[in-house]
């Protein structure tokens, strides 16, 4: 295959990419994010995901009705008796949407700003997203925890998921397939 084969191949690809992706990627259903803030407490709970030192869960609705704004709370917990400080982004949770077919509707953007916390003996994070979807269905929800905790002059990097929620999204189609609206306090 000469060079001028190879160039009109590539073009080839990337038209047949750029049509696929303007055909299915408009019909995503709508997913609207607006974080609340952060909370540390002191109550324990049942975790979803636990590594002996933290672990990580979730509080999902089961059922929702279509355009109903609903809360998605994740908690981090410190299981030990031992204060550490971490350090992450803005928010340590994010979260993935996905439809019945697996796909992925939620975009998440993360922002690279670090905080750093001291994260108190037995203590809880906990963060509250709420969310809106126009499109009926069956949709699983996990929550991610990035942080790193730093002891001395050693740092580990901890990303546990919770294990993942179905929420059933009820009514009638909508009209408009996707938009995202996201409210920082």
């Amino acid at each position: 295959m000469n060079q001028l084969e190879v160039f009109m191949l590539n073009k080839m690809w990337v038209a047949v990419m750029v049509t696929l992706f303007s055909l299915f990627g408009c019909h995503s259903p709508e997913v609207d994010v607006q974080p609340k803030g952060n909370i540390i407490s002191d109550s324990p709970m049942e975790s979803s995901v636990d590594n002996n030192r933290f672990s990580v869960s979730s509080s999902i609705p089961q059922q929702v009705e279509m355009n109903e704004e609903f809360t998605i709370s994740a908690f981090l917990q410190n299981e030990t008796e031992q204060d550490f400080t971490i350090e992450s982004r803005q928010r340590i949770f994010y979260f993935t949407v996905k439809d019945s077919t697996g796909k992925n509707i939620n975009t998440i953007v993360l922002p690279d700003m670090g905080i750093r916390q001291t994260f108190p003996e037995s203590a809880k994070i906990t963060e509250q997203f709420t969310y809106r979807i126009k499109t009926p269905g069956v949709y699983s929800i996990t929550a991610v925890a990035e942080f790193t905790v730093n002891e001395g002059d050693s740092s580990t990097v901890y990303k546990m998921e919770t294990e993942a929620s179905k929420l059933e999204v009820i009514g009638e189609a909508a009209t408009d397939v996707f938009s995202r609206k996201a409210d920082r306090h």
